[in-house]
Formats: C-alpha cells, structure tokens, sequence
C-alpha cells in the first residue's frame, strides 16, 4: 500500500455495529482500562476500532497487544484494509475473543500496517475493587 494512511484514533469499547446501508460504525461501551476480578485472566470480548485516512489500494493491518512492563506480545490479531481513494476515511474494527492477560499493569495496543506503526494506545489492567 502506497502512502501509508494515517490514524485519527484508535478505541476500545465492548462492541461495534455497522450500519447495513450507510456502513457507518456505532460503537458501544467505550473503555480505557481493563478492570478484572484476577489474573492471570482472560478479559471479555471486546472490539478495537481505528479509523484511518489517506490511504491508497489495499493493505494488511496487524494490532498487537503488549505487556509493558515485560515486552511481551501478549496479543496479535490481523485483517485487510481497503481505500477506494486518497480522500477516503476507512475503520476497520477488530473483534477481540481470546486476549488473555497475565497480570496487572500497562498494555500498549498498536497498529501496523505492514511493518510501519500508524498509532498506539496504552491501556491499564487493574484488579475490579
């Protein structure tokens, strides 16, 4: 993909619809820390939306998740992209079933495509207290 896009946001929240006719994304629960009864844990499912623009052709997206404190990819899931044009904004959502978290800390969310970061976000795990 030539140019590489560029990323308005990146945001969790507990789910993503898409409007059948407009293919507009309404997204639902928006969160900025994972709040667990235990760890190790898996946490519920959960969606990762980003939305992105001046891109061109088609492309390959990889999100990772990362524990912070350790350096290790704890996450990493894939999907394609497609921009009809320069002047289009595209989201892809990504639906997350099976991100597993060994302990409490930092864990940065970061988008690639290719092998060139767009965007990260740092989000916190903490015990449900």
């Amino acid at each position: 993909m030539i140019p590489r896009p560029q990323a308005n946001g990146l945001i969790l929240c507990d789910y993503a619809v898409v409007e059948e006719q407009s293919r507009k994304p309404t997204l639902a629960g928006l969160f900025g820390r994972f709040r667990l009864q235990a760890f190790p844990s898996l946490c519920p499912p959960f969606v990762v939306f980003a939305s992105l623009m001046d891109g061109l052709g088609q492309g390959f997206l990889e999100l990772t998740v990362t524990h912070l404190a350790s350096d290790e990819e704890v996450h990493r899931i894939e999907a394609t992209i497609q921009f009809p044009n320069r002047f289009a904004e595209v989201g892809s959502i990504f639906r997350i079933n099976d991100c597993y978290l060994p302990e409490p800390g930092y864990y940065l969310f970061s988008l690639y495509i290719g092998n060139e970061i767009i965007t990260e976000r740092r989000i916190e795990a903490t015990l449900r207290g």
